[in-house]
């Protein structure tokens, strides 16, 4: 289901939870490159999404299942030695198969909407390289243009921390006539990290594309963060999701940690839902930190009677 159908049609939407700091945490797993073709990565992914698909279905809520291509680019996989762009493509393919088949064998009944994500060139909790508008349209294009070739049914961008590359990212998005949402990474100013207002960066994007967002999301930040936004504030009726750190320390601290660190999932998806309700949010999720546990509890806590349910 394309994302703008499921947002025009549902009052929630759930977002599967975080990859990287799951297999991290909750399986001692190191991830490799190409989680899909790797058997163990493999195995564990689709242990990962059957779960949170099983959470979205006992509750009949629609749910963002997002593939494992966040740093399948360019600048993530040379560390590697991958940097032909015959084996970045078949990287971000096999990751966006695996979920396509996971969709075909389960032939559930809920709305899955597949999401492609797309990170930052560098790392996304520092501004240390900012990459121009053109530099971020050039680069990331390549990965983009993979994902026209699969059935995506929106680019997830996510935790982007300055408003050059992500005006760079959507110019690409829009080109390709892919569905696309931008996400932001907030600092503790409720700015993003190279100090634009995230009201200039909304309005920046939206005046300079033609083929604007579907919408805006705030990833990888603490509800803590969120709350201090104004929701009257001009264009803030662009966002329209959070996937929101489970603490309130910064990324680049979480990063360091040897284990998980969140609020009592039951705490956390009471924000959850108080930005909901703030913001009239739809998309909701859990990042850095979070667990199943945590994305049952924002189902429960949050879900609305909608016209949807499970035959």
């Amino acid at each position: 289901m394309k994302l703008s159908q499921a947002l025009e049609e549902f009052e929630f939407i759930v977002e599967n939870g975080p990859i990287g700091t799951r297999l991290k945490y909750d399986y001692g797993y190191n991830a490799s490159y190409d989680l899909s073709r790797d058997q163990k990565g493999r195995e564990i992914l689709i242990e990962l999404y059957k779960g949170d698909l099983d959470v979205a279905h006992s509750s009949a809520v629609p749910i963002v299942l997002n593939a494992a291509t966040f740093r399948a680019s360019r600048n993530h996989l040379v560390a590697y030695g991958i940097n032909a762009f015959e084996q970045i493509r078949e990287i971000n393919i096999s990751n966006l198969l695996l979920i396509d088949e996971i969709k075909k064998e389960i032939n559930s009944d809920i709305p899955i909407v597949l999401g492609a994500p797309l990170g930052s060139m560098y790392d996304a909790y520092s501004i240390e390289n900012i990459p121009s508008v053109n530099e971020a349209f050039d680069y990331h294009k390549e990965q983009i243009s993979v994902f026209k070739e699969m059935p995506v049914d929106f680019i997830n961008v996510v935790t982007l921390p300055t408003i050059t590359e992500a005006l760079g990212i959507a110019l690409a998005c829009g080109e390709s006539g892919l569905e696309y949402t931008i996400g932001f990474i907030l600092a503790g100013n409720g700015k993003l990290l190279d100090g634009t207002s995230l009201t200039d960066a909304i309005e920046i994007i939206d005046s300079k594309t033609k083929n604007k967002p579907i919408g805006y999301l705030v990833t990888c930040t603490h509800s803590s963060v969120i709350k201090i936004l104004e929701s009257n504030v001009k264009n803030l009726d662009r966002l329209i999701g959070v996937q929101a750190n489970g603490s309130s320390l910064s990324p680049s601290e979480l990063a360091q940690l040897n284990k998980p660190l969140s609020d009592d999932p039951e705490q956390f998806s009471m924000e959850i839902k108080s930005l909901k309700d703030h913001f009239q949010l739809k998309i909701l999720g859990g990042c850095c930190g979070t667990t199943r546990e945590h994305l049952e509890h924002i189902v429960k806590t949050c879900q609305v009677q909608s016209s949807f349910s499970v035959s």
